[in-house]
């Protein structure tokens, strides 16, 4: 399945993470579920991420919406735990012989800036511009930009589509890299939104993180935000749960420095270990396959490691942090995310919705055409992207074929872990007009009703998971429908043949 940024620190697939885990689940399967067990750690990045005058609206049902995700794939540098298409810079205000000379960054930014702009104005129609209801520029770290590359993009993303008259408009930014100047500026362009990617309060854990910025840069960056939008400023922040080394008490103590804030969004991802980053080398979790090892192990070679946590302290992490964000005014409405009312995440909800479709450019990122149209990955190495797309209008690329059995089959898995991951829950009604009354019953069948009283409800014609518990053990809920999913399509096969 191909790569899709998912807004919100979303840069690498949810929707195949996903999918690994399940499968990981089935083989390694004990009574325990790491509790954030289809979450991912940052986006995306994607990816990953209201007016304040907006109302919200329910993902629950199919959506006209339309949005565009811009990947801006530049940071001062790779975290520890990150393996998504990133193009580390340096830091621009120190002058630093590991870092890009200025020349180069501005080359850099330059045929970046081409190559997306090209992609952008090749999604024009003849006669006609499309509405986006939702713009969201992830990476990377797309405050890291120069003010005049983003405003080029914009321009372009102006000339190809009409904006709707209350688009939401959201730009993730880090701590401490941006100042006033280029705040005012990206609220001229109509940014109305701010994903903050905080990750910890606390400066040790930033530290062994990798992160750049620091306790007092987040407290900068938030003041200065309601100094130029105003008190009731739409932001979200990112944390990272089930830290190395973080205790209960710790996590406590971070939820509560984050609800003191009172940011319109949280979005709590638990900490991802990927093989080929430092964290994946640190702690050995993987073998010489490159396959998930069940217990993690800290390698000897770390100097003063601190331990991840059990699968048992970091589901107590979980259900704690739903309860105390619930009871703090925040709706949980999806696995990872928490709002104010009316302040859902708009464009990420296009991600978990039905047949709801999204343009996207940039490196590495992904689009969906719905009604069988399909996923178009773009490359995530910079040179074959800028290549990719000087070789000729993107749009005319041959997008997945979506009408065969087996994509079918696989477009159905990516609707069950969409919609199982929201509040909402799958509509069985919609599954039976799209796909038939058998794969409808399969799902209820492999839900195991009788027997997960406590996780999962059926309210016809909605099957939802249950917060927070039904959303901790996702992993084994979903395998076990996809596992009935299964069944029923060689059943059918069988019946055919």
């Amino acid at each position: 399945m191909a790569t899709i940024f998912l807004g919100s620190r979303s840069r690498e697939s949810l929707l195949v993470r996903a999918l690994l885990l399940v499968a990981w689940w089935t083989l390694f399967s004990t009574n325990h579920v790491n509790s954030f067990s289809l979450l991912e750690s940052r986006t995306t990045k994607p990816g990953s991420h209201l007016l304040a005058s907006s109302t919200d609206e329910d993902s629950s049902s199919p959506a006209s919406s339309i949005g565009l995700y811009v990947h801006i794939p530049f940071c001062r540098r790779r975290c520890r735990y990150c393996d998504f298409a990133i193009v580390p810079i340096g830091n621009p205000q120190q002058n630093n012989h590991q870092d890009r000379s200025q020349l180069q960054q501005q080359r850099l930014f330059g045929s970046y800036t081409h190559a997306v702009v090209k992609e952008i104005l090749s999604f024009s129609l003849p006669n006609e511009k499309v509405t986006l209801d939702t713009i969201y520029f992830g990476g990377g770290t797309p405050s890291l930009a120069p003010l005049s590359m983003i405003q080029t993009i914009v321009g372009a993303i102006r000339q190809t589509f009409a904006l709707a008259s209350n688009l939401e408009f959201t730009m993730e930014m880090d701590p401490g890299t941006f100042d006033r100047t280029q705040l005012q500026g990206l609220r001229a362009l109509g940014v109305n939104r701010i994903s903050l990617g905080v990750q910890s309060f606390d400066d040790s854990v930033l530290e062994y993180l990798g992160r750049f910025h620091r306790r007092k840069d987040i407290d900068s960056s938030i003041q200065l935000l309601h100094e130029i939008y105003g008190p009731t400023c739409n932001y979200s922040i990112d944390l990272i749960a089930s830290l190395p080394g973080v205790s209960l008490a710790d996590w406590c103590t971070t939820l509560a420095t984050a609800v003191q804030l009172k940011p319109s969004h949280i979005s709590v991802y638990d900490l991802t270990i990927e093989a080929g980053t430092v964290f994946g080398k640190w702690y050995d979790t993987y073998d010489e396959n490159d396959n998930l090892q069940k217990s993690p192990k800290v390698s000897p070679s770390v100097t003063n490691p601190r331990p991840l946590p059990s699968p048992e302290e970091s589901a107590f992490q979980y259900q704690y942090t739903s309860g105390y964000l619930r009871a703090a005014g925040y709706e949980h409405y999806e696995i990872s995310s928490y709002a104010l009312p009316t302040r859902r995440s708009r464009h990420n909800s296009l991600y978990w919705g039905y047949d709801t479709g999204w343009y996207a450019a940039g490196l590495g990122a992904t689009s969906y055409a719905p009604n069988g149209g399909g996923l178009l990955a773009r490359p995530r190495a910079l040179a074959d992207y800028i290549d990719w797309v000087a070789k000729g209008d993107p749009k005319s690329i041959e997008l997945e074929d979506q009408q065969d059995e087996d994509a079918m089959e696989s477009r159905l898995q990516d609707l069950v872990l969409k919609r199982l991951r929201t509040v909402e829950g799958l509509d069985l009604d919609f599954v039976q007009q799209q796909y038939g009354q058998v794969y409808a019953d399969a799902i209820l069948q492999g839900a195991c009703l009788d027997d997960l009283s406590e996780l999962v409800v059926y309210e016809p014609p909605v099957l939802r998971l249950l917060d927070s518990k039904g959303f901790m053990f996702s992993n084994s809920i979903i395998s076990s429908i996809f596992v009935a999913l299964e069944a029923a399509r060689k059943k059918l096969q069988k019946s055919a043949a």
